[in-house]
């Protein structure tokens, strides 16, 4: 488990998962804007999630659109 500080509090990749899971289909800038973190921390931690292949991104415009992959299990 991976935990960067945002602000005050650390958030876990299952607190992100969760987020997402919660949310659907959600903008870097509102992962950034839910947790605290500038746009770059929120995007770095998604693709580093993407790469290990628990959330999926998806271009609409100029956004991506980050979503948990179904098969993902989640620590509530």
């Amino acid at each position: 488990m991976i935990r960067i500080q945002g602000n005050t509090q650390a958030y876990s990749d299952s607190d992100l998962l969760n987020y997402l899971d919660a949310e659907g289909p959600t903008g870097t800038q509102a992962v950034a804007d839910r947790f605290g973190y500038k746009q770059p921390t929120a995007y770095r931690r998604l693709r580093q999630l993407e790469q290990e292949g628990k959330v999926e991104s998806e271009k609409v415009g100029n956004a991506l659109l980050w979503s948990v992959v179904d098969e993902v299990s989640i620590d509530k």
